[in-house]
């Protein structure tokens, strides 16, 4: 949905799927915990979402893992510090899951066949990568109630990281 041109189909793209997943936590709200998508071209779209899913019982939401993949300005700007505010006053974390860098996504496009192999073997560096954009930028600093989840990303290389860190 992030590369819908149109303001209004985008927000109703990302409605209609977290209504879906809304529906479906019905079905067992204990037990089913799904990830609902925050559109983050437009934060205050993004502010509404967040502010609607926390209403409907949602309780990990996310948003791209690297914003410059659809073009938009990195996590730390201040165009952004709503949105943080947002997940932070209603407890929600941000779920990030292993994707495609746009360096990553040039050998994934000249052929996916090797390419997989070696997408699979870096999500430990390119989660490093990114979670210092949130620790370094003062991003979970500044809103110290903001909490980060990343996904299937492994979690051997964090003590490197935590040397590398200080």
């Amino acid at each position: 949905f992030y590369k819908i041109a149109d303001r209004d189909a985008r927000v109703a793209c990302f409605r209609a799927y977290n209504d879906t997943l809304a529906e479906w936590i019905q079905a067992s709200p204990n037990r089913l915990i799904p990830v609902g998508v925050v559109p983050v071209m437009d934060v205050d779209d993004g502010v509404a979402e967040v502010e609607r899913l926390a209403g409907l019982g949602f309780r990990a939401l996310t948003v791209p893992t690297y914003p410059d993949v659809y073009g938009l300005e990195p996590y730390w700007g201040e165009r952004y510090r709503s949105l943080w505010r947002a997940f932070s006053e209603h407890g929600i974390p941000i779920s990030l899951h292993t994707a495609t860098t746009k360096g990553l996504q040039a050998t994934w496009d000249a052929d996916p066949t090797p390419a997989k192999a070696v997408f699979q073997s870096l999500p430990p560096i390119h989660m490093a990568e990114l979670i210092s954009g949130w620790i370094l930028t003062g991003i979970l600093p500044d809103n110290p109630d903001l909490h980060v989840v990343l996904v299937e990303s492994g979690i051997g290389w964090i003590a490197y990281y935590l040397e590398r860190l200080d």
